[in-house]
């Protein structure tokens, strides 16, 4: 097939997409990945393994609610091409309460600020969300008063672009496994500040050490330290060191506040991990385990029964898991507790897995952890109800570079390159097929 009006032999990425019927939804398995060099191009994706930088349309977005925008990034290649892709981006928003976003297109839900994130080919570029009431642009006028109608009042002047952002700490010591929440302020043109510490995107130059997230929570993964900033559009913020120190041995229950549905709807597991004075998984107790009878489980409450692990969720309620384990050789007593709330309720679509990406050394990990939103309003982790073989799934050829087991716990094993690692979800609730996936790249 001939096509004309074709750029520059370029790097190009098809995708084959598998798609399964449930009832009348219809839901997309993760993709097949084959690259090729061609120079006259079919309907595909653009291989984003080269990509230089990205550039988004606007980094400031206004709109008011009810009100949608269209964003658009362009993506320039390692050799110079550039090209639109906000097509294949992917587009996520950190308050889905005040916008949505879907392909670029950000529509105003609520009045607040969020942040606009775009990434693509391993860059992200961010965007500040502003929504503002809508204003009726015809008020029904009083009967009481003259004809003369009345100014409607001015807007609120806009503090004008973002100058500077200033982290709450220059500097913070903290422990493997340990997490600190830093705050960011934007000094804004006209010289007023706010806390965009929700807004900002946040990043670690070293994850294998600190680990940045939304709304600046920060994590010691290893001993050493990091520098970690927070940004809004193109203004970074001044850096904070990060030093990460050894610790003694903890013993923690995951996950440590967790949202379950009751036994009628699903089965859901947690299981308790004990964790060396370099942060490294040492022993971990759960029903796929051997060693899950050296710990004992106990609940606060006759609704929520406990054993080995698993959970006999009957009665909704908030309650408190306990965890004991005792060394054989140390007899050193270890007791984790955990918060766990029961939910009568239908999980809606979609989840949310955090990290969406993540960088890992070899014989170091990550645990995905899934958020999710109930019918009845409860948003919290979820990770307790996706477990087993049957929820988490991992691409064959990518067992040689990471080892994933039933909790979503994403183990490296030998470095991926250019590539990346793809563990994902894929379990059916009911009449609900849930699914989602986390791209792991896994270093020397």
């Amino acid at each position: 097939m001939q096509i004309d009006n074709v750029p520059a032999p370029h790097d190009y990425l098809f995708v084959a997409d598998m798609y399964v019927s449930n009832s009348s939804s219809v839901y997309r398995s993760p993709s097949f990945w084959v690259s090729t060099k061609v120079s006259q191009v079919v309907t595909a994706e653009p291989l984003d393994a080269d990509v230089d930088s990205l550039a988004i349309s606007e980094e400031q977005v206004g709109l008011n609610v009810g009100e949608t925008k269209q964003i658009t990034l362009k993506a320039t290649y390692m050799d110079g091409f550039v090209e639109d892709v906000t097509e294949y981006a992917d587009w996520t928003v950190t308050d889905s309460a005040v916008a949505e976003v879907k392909t670029g297109a950000v529509k105003g839900l609520a009045k607040g600020s969020c942040t606009l994130l775009a990434s693509y080919g391993g860059q992200e570029k961010a965007a500040l969300i502003t929504v503002s009431d809508a204003v009726d642009p015809t008020p029904s006028p009083s009967p009481s008063v003259s004809p003369s109608p009345s100014p409607s009042p001015s807007p609120s002047p806009s503090p004008g672009p973002i100058v500077s952002i200033t982290l709450d700490t220059d500097a913070k010591t903290i422990s493997v496994g340990e997490s600190v929440n830093l705050k960011a302020i934007a000094a804004y043109e006209d010289g007023s500040s706010a806390d965009v510490t929700d807004q900002a995107a946040w990043k670690s130059d070293d994850p294998a050490v600190a680990k940045a997230e939304s709304g600046g929570k920060v994590t010691g993964v290893s001993a050493g330290s990091a520098v970690v900033t927070a940004s809004v559009g193109d203004v970074v913020s001044d850096p904070a060191e990060i030093t990460v120190e050894k610790e003694a041995a903890r013993f923690v229950i995951f996950p440590e506040d967790a949202v379950v549905v009751t036994n009628e709807r699903h089965q859901s597991n947690l299981e308790a991990i004990l964790y060396d004075e370099n942060g490294k998984r040492q022993r971990v107790f759960n029903l796929n385990t051997d060693e899950y009878e050296e710990c004992e489980w106990t609940s606060s409450g006759d609704g929520l029964a406990v054993s080995g692990g698993s959970l006999g969720a009957f009665e909704p309620g908030s309650y408190t898991v306990t965890a004991k384990y005792i060394d054989g050789e140390t007899k050193t007593e270890y007791t984790a507790t955990a918060k766990v709330k029961v939910v009568d309720a239908m999980l809606k679509e979609p989840i949310v897995f955090e990290p969406k990406e993540d960088k890992i050394k070899v014989g170091e990990g990550v645990q995905i952890n899934i958020t999710g939103t109930f019918d009845d309003g409860t948003t919290g982790n979820i990770t307790a109800i996706f477990n087993g073989s049957e929820a988490w799934h991992m691409n064959e050829v990518d067992e040689e570079y990471a080892e994933m087991d039933d909790f979503g716990y994403v183990a490296g094993i030998a470095p991926t390159g250019d590539s990346f690692v793809t563990a994902w979800v894929y379990m059916g609730i009911g009449e609900i097929l849930y699914s989602e996936e986390s791209h792991i790249t896994v270093t020397e």
